[in-house]
């Protein structure tokens, strides 16, 4: 079947939307396991560098435009932190309209320059990953190369599918196709694989997807070798679309863990809670016949039964992992960005955080684990009154937090021309220098949506 593709983003717009304001207090909801029990805390210090002296994120470099073909337009940016023993080095990964009806999916990589005004520099030229692309594209690492998911539609015979990227070369592997039943690729995490007599060992990845058997949609995960072979999966994490919302996941060390936002839940959801975050843990197979499962591992309630919460963020360092999300009410209220720890098995640690509040209209957002630190990013309306191509039509807001999820110096304002309605904003941390990166889609010239990039930087005072 053909799919243009702004028929299949209207389609997808609720699950890549809009955000927020600034503050910190504390918030009363405390995440639960499914017996019921509280996590303790621990702290987010054994992420933290206590070597370094404390630094505060800058916004030291200009904004650049990434993408430089003229005649080309990119959208729904993905990202991800290259190996490299000398200069940081990033991937990003964008649908490319090009001109033509069936945009692609197409990747480049580039080194980060401080040094230069123009400080992200092309390294290895755009390269498809996709030539009939039709949603945003979801990548991680592995040792030596970057995966890409997506969904693809090759002679008009849609599936989900997956490649990888060589590192250091660039070089295509051959596309992998993993589901004919597939709409949209969710999450991809880089982690362990699956031995043979079960448990994780060695290297594998996680993929979670929207599925659509005849009957309704559902998100379900799989965890593949190094290789992309499926070795447990897919299982069922969440049932029909649009009562639940896009899953996040993340390796947290030891597990592939998992959350799906939920507004209402059916009759047949035993994964589903109203109003609240499930948290749940894929569960490695015990023996060589046994297939493994999804174990549901604790409730986040929102603060408040009207709420509703757009696609969470799961960051982790080694073995310390934040979830990040966003709360709009129904009833009224400005929307919330909150936080809260969790621990290796999926657990909530102490009580969510609120990490922001702001009036407007409701936004995801991006963080970043780091050494120096907790870095989360939203984007707000700008002046209804500017022209789109020019900064200020929109803006991002970041908050730099410390190991106790406490603001660490001001909120930072990036003025951005107008930003594209659909796709994120991701966000990747370095140690040397210590800085972030972030990147997304917004207006240019001739009212043309291309990728955008900042760069901040951690300063010692």
């Amino acid at each position: 079947m053909h799919r243009s593709w702004p028929f299949v983003f209207l389609v997808l717009a609720a699950c890549r939307t809009q955000l927020l304001e600034v503050g910190a207090a504390p918030d009363s909801a405390q995440g639960t396991r499914s017996d019921g029990s509280f996590g303790t805390q621990v702290d987010l210090a054994v992420a933290v560098d206590a070597a370094l002296p404390p630094c505060t994120l800058q916004a030291t470099a200009p904004v650049v435009q990434v993408t430089k073909d003229a005649f080309s337009e990119a959208a729904t940016p993905s990202m991800v932190a290259l190996d490299s023993p000398s200069v940081p080095r990033v991937a990003i990964g964008s649908m490319r309209l090009g001109g033509s009806d069936h945009p692609s999916t197409v990747a480049a990589s580039y080194r980060v320059d401080p040094t230069s005004t123009e400080w992200i520099v092309e390294e290895h030229a755009p390269i498809t990953v996709g030539a009939d692309s039709h949603t945003w594209v979801e990548m991680a690492t592995l040792p030596g190369k970057v995966a890409f998911s997506w969904f693809d539609d090759p002679g008009e015979v849609g599936r989900l599918r997956l490649r990888f990227v060589d590192a250091q070369s660039f070089s295509l592997g051959t596309p992998i196709d993993l589901s004919n039943n597939a709409s949209v690729a969710y999450a991809l995490s880089g982690g362990a694989g699956i031995g043979p007599m079960g448990g994780h060992v060695g290297t594998g990845i996680g993929v979670v997807w929207r599925e659509e058997p005849a009957g309704g949609s559902r998100n379900v995960v799989s965890v593949l070798d190094e290789s992309g072979a499926r070795r447990i999966g897919p299982h069922v994490v969440s049932g029909p679309f649009p009562e639940s919302r896009p899953t996040s996941m993340t390796w947290t060390s030891s597990s592939y863990v998992l959350v799906t936002p939920f507004a209402s839940c059916g009759t047949a959801e035993p994964l589903c809670h109203d109003h609240a975050l499930v948290v749940t843990r894929v569960r490695p197979p015990l023996g060589p016949t046994d297939d493994s499962g999804i174990d549901e591992v604790a409730t986040i309630p929102f603060s408040s039964p009207l709420a509703t919460a757009s696609r969470p963020s799961l960051s982790t360092l080694g073995a310390v992992t934040v979830l990040t999300w966003m709360e709009s009410s129904k009833g009224g209220g400005p929307p919330l960005v909150r936080a809260v720890r969790l621990a290796p098995d999926g657990t909530p640690i102490g009580t969510p955080t609120l990490v922001a509040t702001g009036g407007g209209t409701a936004s995801s957002v991006a963080a970043v684990v780091s050494s120096f630190g907790m870095v989360v990013v939203w984007r707000e309306d700008g002046a209804p009154s500017m022209t789109p191509e020019l900064p200020g039509a929109s803006r991002l807001r970041v908050v730099h937090l410390d190991d106790t999820l406490e603001p660490r110096g001001g909120p930072l304002t990036i003025d951005i021309s107008k930003f594209y309605v659909w796709g994120g904003h991701p966000i990747v941390a370095f140690d040397n220098p210590r800085s972030a990166v972030l990147t997304w889609a917004g207006k240019a010239a001739m009212e043309r949506d291309v990728l955008f990039a900042a760069r901040l930087d951690c300063v010692t005072p």
